[in-house]
């Protein structure tokens, strides 16, 4: 799990909603909006919809935070991005979710 200061508050979520760069892949989606600050904020989404059992739906956000902790020092400052689980994303295995979060970052030239 990330630190507070590095995770996404709600009044700051809506505003990456409504304002922020969309990109997408198979299985995630990433909103990302670019703050004056010096930080970098992230949150993960994972929907009722798509996962039922909070247990699921826990797992796969804990190894998505993972894995953007070990690439923060790499993400370029003064962003706050959102990604979004889809279906099928609690069947990856953890090297193909981080190669995927890895290439929605590059695709928002983040990395």
């Amino acid at each position: 799990m990330l630190p507070k200061k590095q995770r996404i508050n709600r009044a700051l979520f809506q505003e990456v909603l409504s304002k922020g760069a969309r990109y997408h892949s198979p299985h995630l989606s990433l909103c990302v909006l670019w703050k004056a600050t010096n930080t970098r904020q992230f949150a993960f989404v994972v929907s009722k919809k798509i996962l039922r059992l909070a247990v699921t739906r826990n797992k796969v956000r804990r190894r998505g935070y993972a894995i953007v902790r070990g690439l923060k020092e790499e993400v370029s400052p003064s962003i706050v991005g959102a990604f979004f689980f889809k279906k099928g994303a609690e069947r990856l295995l953890f090297v193909a979710l981080k190669q995927e979060i890895r290439d929605l970052l590059r695709q928002a030239r983040l990395l």
